[in-house]
Protein backbone atom coordinates (compact mmCIF):
# COMPACT_ATOMS: atom_id res chain seq x y z
CA UNK A 1 0.00 0.00 0.00
CA UNK A 2 1.20 3.49 -1.00
CA UNK A 3 1.92 6.27 1.63
CA UNK A 4 -0.59 8.69 1.21
CA UNK A 5 2.23 11.49 1.95
CA UNK A 6 4.21 10.09 -0.90
CA UNK A 7 0.64 9.39 -3.31
CA UNK A 8 0.88 13.63 -2.93
CA UNK A 9 4.15 14.14 -3.59
CA UNK A 10 3.92 12.06 -6.40
CA UNK A 11 0.86 13.94 -8.06
CA UNK A 12 2.77 17.40 -7.29
CA UNK A 13 5.65 16.39 -9.32
CA UNK A 14 3.37 14.91 -11.99
CA UNK A 15 1.69 18.22 -11.77
CA UNK A 16 5.09 19.67 -12.34
CA UNK A 17 6.32 17.96 -15.19
CA UNK A 18 2.95 18.26 -16.96
CA UNK A 19 3.62 22.10 -16.47
CA UNK A 20 7.72 21.87 -17.53
CA UNK A 21 8.69 22.44 -14.01
CA UNK A 22 10.41 20.65 -11.18
CA UNK A 23 8.31 20.49 -8.05
CA UNK A 24 9.55 19.55 -4.68
CA UNK A 25 7.60 19.85 -1.77
CA UNK A 26 9.68 21.11 1.70
CA UNK A 27 9.88 20.27 5.00
CA UNK A 28 5.89 21.28 5.72
CA UNK A 29 4.72 18.58 2.50
CA UNK A 30 3.96 22.10 0.58
CA UNK A 31 5.10 23.71 -2.68
CA UNK A 32 4.35 26.76 -4.53
CA UNK A 33 3.81 27.75 -8.20
CA UNK A 34 4.25 31.42 -9.37
CA UNK A 35 1.05 32.08 -12.10
CA UNK A 36 1.65 35.02 -15.07
CA UNK A 37 3.49 36.85 -12.33
CA UNK A 38 0.63 37.21 -10.65
CA UNK A 39 -0.22 35.18 -8.57
CA UNK A 40 1.17 32.78 -6.22
CA UNK A 41 -0.55 29.05 -5.44
CA UNK A 42 0.82 26.66 -2.75
CA UNK A 43 -0.03 23.11 -2.95
CA UNK A 44 0.06 21.23 0.19
CA UNK A 45 -0.53 17.63 1.30
CA UNK A 46 -2.98 17.92 3.94
CA UNK A 47 -3.14 14.09 6.13
CA UNK A 48 -6.69 14.31 7.39
CA UNK A 49 -8.74 14.05 5.29
CA UNK A 50 -6.02 13.19 2.91
CA UNK A 51 -5.87 15.72 0.91
CA UNK A 52 -4.34 18.07 -1.59
CA UNK A 53 -5.10 21.79 -0.46
CA UNK A 54 -4.43 24.54 -3.27
CA UNK A 55 -4.53 28.47 -1.86
CA UNK A 56 -3.49 31.82 -3.17
CA UNK A 57 -3.62 35.09 -1.60
CA UNK A 58 -5.59 37.25 -4.13
CA UNK A 59 -5.35 40.78 -2.71
CA UNK A 60 -6.15 42.86 -0.26
CA UNK A 61 -9.68 43.88 1.09
CA UNK A 62 -10.23 47.82 -0.52
CA UNK A 63 -10.38 50.52 1.64
CA UNK A 64 -13.79 51.01 0.40
CA UNK A 65 -16.84 49.26 -0.74
CA UNK A 66 -15.58 46.44 1.64
CA UNK A 67 -19.04 45.07 2.74
CA UNK A 68 -19.82 44.47 -0.97
CA UNK A 69 -16.94 42.84 -1.85
CA UNK A 70 -17.47 40.33 0.82
CA UNK A 71 -21.29 40.15 -0.02
CA UNK A 72 -19.75 38.64 -3.39
CA UNK A 73 -17.28 36.82 -2.14
CA UNK A 74 -19.84 35.01 0.73
CA UNK A 75 -22.31 35.03 -2.42
CA UNK A 76 -19.74 32.84 -4.82
CA UNK A 77 -18.89 30.42 -1.28
CA UNK A 78 -23.07 29.35 -1.85
CA UNK A 79 -22.57 25.71 -2.63
CA UNK A 80 -19.17 26.37 -4.07
CA UNK A 81 -21.55 27.80 -7.44
CA UNK A 82 -19.41 31.11 -7.89
CA UNK A 83 -16.31 30.03 -6.65
CA UNK A 84 -15.87 26.86 -8.69
CA UNK A 85 -15.57 24.29 -5.85
CA UNK A 86 -13.31 26.62 -3.86
CA UNK A 87 -13.97 28.65 -0.82
CA UNK A 88 -13.13 32.20 -0.21
CA UNK A 89 -11.82 33.48 2.99
CA UNK A 90 -9.57 36.18 5.10
CA UNK A 91 -6.59 36.28 7.09
CA UNK A 92 -6.21 39.76 8.47
CA UNK A 93 -7.32 42.16 5.12
CA UNK A 94 -5.76 39.48 2.91
CA UNK A 95 -8.42 37.87 0.50
CA UNK A 96 -7.52 34.04 0.17
CA UNK A 97 -9.08 31.44 -2.24
CA UNK A 98 -8.88 28.05 -1.45
CA UNK A 99 -9.57 24.38 -2.14
CA UNK A 100 -9.04 20.92 -1.36
CA UNK A 101 -8.60 18.04 -3.44
CA UNK A 102 -9.30 14.97 -1.50
CA UNK A 103 -6.55 12.14 -2.68
CA UNK A 104 -8.40 9.38 -3.23
CA UNK A 105 -8.68 8.54 -7.29
CA UNK A 106 -7.14 12.20 -7.84
CA UNK A 107 -4.93 11.82 -11.36
CA UNK A 108 -2.81 14.49 -12.65
CA UNK A 109 -4.68 15.70 -15.83
CA UNK A 110 -7.94 16.44 -13.92
CA UNK A 111 -6.09 17.93 -11.02
CA UNK A 112 -4.29 20.12 -13.88
CA UNK A 113 -7.93 21.07 -15.05
CA UNK A 114 -9.52 21.94 -11.79
CA UNK A 115 -6.49 23.71 -10.45
CA UNK A 116 -6.45 26.05 -14.15
CA UNK A 117 -10.39 26.62 -12.99
CA UNK A 118 -9.05 27.65 -9.67
CA UNK A 119 -6.43 30.54 -10.92
CA UNK A 120 -9.15 31.90 -13.21
CA UNK A 121 -11.11 32.29 -10.31
CA UNK A 122 -8.35 34.00 -7.94
CA UNK A 123 -7.16 36.01 -11.14
CA UNK A 124 -10.84 37.06 -11.73
CA UNK A 125 -10.38 38.03 -8.45
CA UNK A 126 -7.88 39.72 -7.69
CA UNK A 127 -8.90 42.12 -11.09
CA UNK A 128 -12.04 43.15 -9.06
CA UNK A 129 -9.97 43.62 -5.89
CA UNK A 130 -7.85 46.14 -7.77
CA UNK A 131 -10.13 48.20 -9.64
CA UNK A 132 -12.11 50.95 -7.96
CA UNK A 133 -15.45 49.52 -8.15
CA UNK A 134 -16.81 46.40 -6.09
CA UNK A 135 -16.66 43.01 -7.86
CA UNK A 136 -20.04 42.66 -10.13
CA UNK A 137 -21.08 39.17 -9.41
CA UNK A 138 -20.01 37.90 -13.09
CA UNK A 139 -16.53 38.63 -11.50
CA UNK A 140 -17.27 35.54 -9.13
CA UNK A 141 -18.54 33.51 -12.62
CA UNK A 142 -16.13 31.50 -13.69
CA UNK A 143 -17.42 29.03 -16.40
CA UNK A 144 -15.43 25.84 -15.91
CA UNK A 145 -13.54 25.27 -18.62
CA UNK A 146 -13.45 21.74 -20.18
CA UNK A 147 -9.93 20.07 -20.39
CA UNK A 148 -8.47 23.79 -19.32
CA UNK A 149 -5.15 23.85 -18.67
CA UNK A 150 -2.50 26.27 -17.84
CA UNK A 151 0.19 27.45 -20.86
CA UNK A 152 3.41 26.43 -20.76
CA UNK A 153 5.39 29.39 -19.56
CA UNK A 154 2.94 31.04 -17.73
CA UNK A 155 3.95 29.36 -14.28
CA UNK A 156 7.02 29.28 -12.63
CA UNK A 157 8.27 27.42 -9.45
Amino acid sequence: MIDLSEQAFALMKALGDNFGLELHPDETGACAIRIDDRVDVTLRYEPSPPALLAYAPVGELPSGGVEAVLRGLLAANHIWDGSRGATWSLSGNEVILSRLFVLEGLEVEPLAAELAVFVEVALAEQQALQSTAPASPAAFEVPLAMGAMLPRGAIAP
